[in-house]
């Protein structure tokens, strides 16, 4: 019957694997940048600044600390450039996938196996990503904590408390950015989603 013929049609398409996406599209190059590029460059910092505090001869007043504060933060960056290096084993675009079947890219049965696999690939990177944002998140509030300890003042009049209060400020900023992201809240007024740009 004609009228029968739409909804077997949306039935198969249904049935029809296909690709899982992830959103926003572009979430895999932000993590590649945020593992490849800020966690390293950010570890550098920390490692250097630990190195000076070491050997220095006349230690801030809170050096200890910051110490503390900083190794704890190269730690995790390193942890997130190894995180995110597997999460982009697992990140091949469904053309690289098809590219790779070569001449059984037109057997349903192989890309159907290709579908299945892209699945489990999404899963895994999924987890990995998830890893790498979490030692990024808590290593930019250690790097954020060494600075703290850096800067304290001695004396409240003075620029080093100036500098203080910046960096606090930028750290609670941090924090909240970062308490936002991961319990699903989101401050219209830091980040701005779709319903902000009339999506």
């Amino acid at each position: 019957m004609p009228a029968d013929e739409p909804g077997a049609a949306a039935t198969q398409m249904q049935q029809k694997p296909h690709w899982v996406v992830r959103y926003p599209l572009g979430s895999v190059d932000a993590i590649r940048s945020m593992g490849t590029v800020t966690a390293p460059v950010l570890a550098g910092f920390a490692l250097a600044t630990l190195a000076l505090l070491a050997t220095g001869d006349e230690p801030p007043r809170f050096a200890g600390l910051a110490m503390v504060a900083f190794a704890v933060g190269a730690i995790l960056f390193v942890f997130c450039l190894q995180f995110t290096t597997i999460a982009l084993q697992y990140s091949a675009t469904p053309t690289d996938r098809l590219a790779w079947l070569g001449d059984d890219a037109t057997d349903p049965e192989v890309v159907a196996r290709a579908h299945d696999v892209q699945r489990l690939d999404h899963r895994l990177q999924g987890r990995y990503m998830v890893r790498a944002k979490l030692t990024y998140d808590l290593g930019v509030l250690g790097h954020l904590a060494g600075l703290l300890a850096l800067v304290a003042p001695v004396d409240l009049y003075s620029w080093r408390s100036v500098g203080f209060a910046v960096v606090a400020v930028g750290f609670a900023l941090e924090l909240v950015w970062i308490v936002g992201g991961w319990l699903g809240w989101r401050p219209r007024w830091l980040l701005p989603g779709y319903r902000d740009v009339g999506g």
